[in-house]
Formats: C-alpha cells, structure tokens, sequence
C-alpha cells in the first residue's frame, strides 16, 4: 500500500480524537465494523461528547 502525508494527518485526527475524547472516533465491538466505519469516516460530530468539547 502506498502512504503519504494525508495518511500522517489522518492519523493525528484520530489521535486528536482519543486524547480530546478518551474514546476511538471509530468505535464497534467487532473489527469488521470499525473497519468499515474507518473506510467510510463518518462521524456525527452533533452527538453529546461533541457538543461538549470546548472550542479551541
């Protein structure tokens, strides 16, 4: 597989999102399933944990 810088950003998104949240942006009990929301990115930001975040 070929990676580059957009790859490396990702990756401190999610990052990001366990240190903001201290839970995966992609959460799911089985791996198939976090798979497949990692594949897609969806995430609804207008969920509580989100609404709560402070700006920064």
């Amino acid at each position: 597989a070929k990676y580059d810088p957009i790859c490396d950003l990702f990756s401190v998104g999610v990052i990001f999102h366990l240190l903001a949240l201290r839970k995966p942006p992609f959460p799911g009990k089985e791996y198939d399933e976090v798979l497949s929301q990692n594949r897609h990115c969806k995430i609804n930001f207008s969920l509580p944990d989100y609404l709560q975040l402070p700006e920064i």
